[in-house]
């Protein structure tokens, strides 16, 4: 994984075919390039930047850098943004970037060397430079005595918010009720201040079976970070915690406590978690109470609770036999704000109807862990920034979905985001096919969801569903059975009917909307219930879901 950034990079990104780098940088990003030639006072012919990678068995590996210009670059590609930087002669209050990006390794192969881009001999004035300030080798699945790590839990970081009555957080303690998917006999935490702009200094941190709320069954155990209790997370930051001694069951729940010290205005959160997740804030100021077995300090004036995560973003679990993760990259959420439902706020979503039937099996599938990568109303190519919406799928690809250990399949069911956003159907096939050439070259298989029907809901006219339809058409032509796999479910058949009202030709299908288990139309015309997600889940070949042979 190299981080850095570029200077003087006022080259217009244009992505390469075969460059599976991530995340993506969207094209006409400001980066630095190579072998350009000067016309019209413009830079013209460039070409991404390339390096190489050497095994151990003599084989090599190339692979793209287009690494964005630290002041012009992307804001939301950026692993940490700083408040200025330093000239000769003064102090610029501008935002100034560094930026990390992971490339896929030859697995089970040694690294010998690796060849960084070339650009220039020198960093000089006006000509574009590369700056390379740190790699590494990241390996999130390999665990100790021979077992395995599998992603058993997860909620991404949407932004940074607060609660409008709390004001800015400080010595108080947030309570995470987490329900695995897969079990194990240890635990690991993924703490993450990724998109955060202050450090969290925390220095107590509890793990606990779940018992009833926000109280515990049983005393907690301390959790450490390299043998330490307290931790500091800078700007920018994830760390794992040490492995935890506790026995985990498959769909079993525990509780983490964390005691923030630190003043933070805004703090990384999931908002419109599943119902897999719940959190509980104590009140500003009230101190540390990650040991307390009972609820009394999560309730009552100045107390927070909800489906929401704050700081703990992954629970992992060990597993012997290697146990693969899949991760379901969209949450079926559209635009739950400004609906007028709060349907999406108490239903199951996908991953927990896959987990359920994993753990539920009868045919000897093993119980796979299956993460949450969603985020609720979540475009594939574009950044929203600030507030709902977060970054991208393929900006956050490698934190939220990459990352997670021993990932092996992704089930894509993100796109109704997009298409009622008005994003026409070249570019949301654009985006789906860069994901999946993203994830097949991480050696990934890709199980596709058709986009479901949007008919009755206001910003659905005629035209944008025209766009889900001719997504729909790009998805069931994805069948590809070379390894990595890539394969579709037909979510839109097991739950459209025909609006015998439409005026269009063909009728327009909308959610059906009959007696349960048949009511698949939350009361928007566009977000699931509870039934519309677990049919969908029901359409899924639980083999499927394994990797590849």
């Amino acid at each position: 994984m190299p981080s850095g950034f570029s200077t003087y990079g006022m080259i217009g990104s244009q992505h390469q075919g075969g460059d599976t780098t991530s995340p993506v940088v969207p094209d006409g990003t400001s980066i630095s390039a190579t072998d350009c030639s000067l016309g019209n006072a413009t830079y013209e012919d460039c070409v991404t930047p390339t390096g190489s990678i050497t095994y151990g068995d003599g084989t090599a590996q190339p692979y793209y850098l287009a690494m964005p210009d630290w002041v012009y670059g992307s804001d939301t590609l950026a692993a940490v943004t700083l408040l200025h930087r330093n000239t000769p002669s003064a102090q610029e209050t501008r935002s100034t970037n560094i930026y990390a990006f992971a490339v896929p390794l030859k697995a089970g192969a040694t690294v010998d060397s690796v060849t960084l881009p070339d650009l220039a001999d020198a960093a000089r004035k006006y000509v574009p430079g590369l700056h390379i300030i740190g790699m590494s080798v990241r390996d999130t699945t390999t665990a100790a005595n021979g077992a395995a790590w599998t992603g058993s839990w997860s909620a991404p970081t949407e932004e940074r918010f607060h609660f409008s009555d709390m004001g800015a957080f400080s010595n108080q303690t947030f309570r995470e009720v987490t329900m695995a998917s897969a079990g194990g006999d240890s635990v690991r935490l993924r703490l993450s201040n990724a998109l955060g702009t202050d450090p969290l200094t925390l220095d107590h941190v509890t793990v606990a079976p779940y018992g009833n709320g926000a109280t515990l069954a049983s005393p907690p155990v301390d959790v450490t970070f390299g043998g330490a209790k307290s931790v500091v997370i800078p700007e920018g930051g994830e760390l794992y915690s040490d492995p935890i001694p506790m026995t985990v069951a498959p769909r079993g729940v525990i509780t983490t406590s964390i005691h923030l010290v630190n003043q933070v205005n805004y703090l990384v959160m999931h908002p419109w978690a599943a119902t897999d997740t719940v959190g509980y804030v104590s009140a500003v100021g009230s101190g540390d109470h990650t040991t307390d077995t009972a609820n009394t300090a999560f309730t009552g004036t100045g107390t927070e609770s909800g489906r929401f995560a704050d700081i703990l973003t992954g629970v992992d679990v060990t597993t012997t036999d290697h146990r693969p993760t899949v991760s379901v990259l969209g949450d079926g959420l559209v635009n739950t704000r400004t609906t007028g439902t709060t349907a999406g706020y108490t239903t199951s979503r996908f991953n927990q109807w896959l987990a359920y039937r994993l753990v539920n099996n009868t045919h000897g599938i093993p119980v796979y862990g299956v993460v949450a990568s969603g985020i609720e109303n979540n475009y594939l190519g574009t950044d929203q920034g600030a507030g709902a919406g977060g970054r991208a799928a393929l900006t956050r690809l490698d934190r939220d979905v990459l990352s997670v250990p021993g990932i092996r399949t992704v089930v894509v069911t993100q796109g109704p985001e997009d298409v009622v956003a008005g994003h026409d159907d070249v570019d949301i096939d654009n985006a789906l096919g860069l994901l999946r050439d993203q994830l097949r070259g991480w050696g990934i298989k890709v199980i596709f969801t058709t986009l479901t029907p949007c008919d009755g809901y206001s910003p659905c006219t005629t035209a944008v569903d025209q766009n889900r339809i001719d997504t729909n058409t790009w998805i069931t032509d994805q069948l590809d059975f070379t390894s990595p796999t890539v394969t579709y479910v037909d979510a839109e058949s097991v739950v459209a009917v025909t609006d015998t009202a439409s005026t269009a030709d063909p009728q327009a299908l909308k959610l059906g909307n009959n007696a349960a288990p048949a009511d698949f139309d939350s009361g928007d015309h566009v977000n699931l219930t509870s039934d519309g997600y677990s049919t969908i889940s029901n359409a899924y070949d639980l083999a499927s879901l394994g990797p590849d042979a």
